[in-house]
């Protein structure tokens, strides 16, 4: 398994241990927002903020794993790069490659 795969799988993990934990002691609404002076301006039910959170959670993970992958795959023309000739020659994108999708995942 890869090592993209066992970080996302514990991210998952920890997030859907958080929820369990602690789903059953939040109340049913919660500020989650708030004014300059620290004053709640903003509730939402927990299961709104549970989702709310998993969705961050997902982005997160598209962004920073999905993303480098793709951008790794994409056709030279499409990128804008400075001295584009030589760090994306054919000799170097492989290594290029590997060092774009390593540095996504620790």
């Amino acid at each position: 398994m890869a090592m993209a795969k066992k970080w996302i799988l514990l991210a998952l993990a920890a997030l859907a241990g958080q929820g369990a934990v602690c789903y059953p002691r939040m109340p049913s609404v919660m500020a989650t927002h708030f004014d300059g002076t620290g004053r709640a301006n903003g509730w939402m039910t927990v299961p709104v903020a549970i989702g709310f959170e998993c969705a961050i959670v997902a982005v997160l993970l598209l962004a920073f794993v999905g993303l480098p992958r793709l951008l790794s795959r994409l056709d030279p023309s499409l990128i804008n790069l400075p001295n584009k000739g030589h760090r994306l020659a054919p000799a170097r994108r492989v290594s290029r490659r590997w060092r774009i999708t390593s540095t996504a995942s620790p």
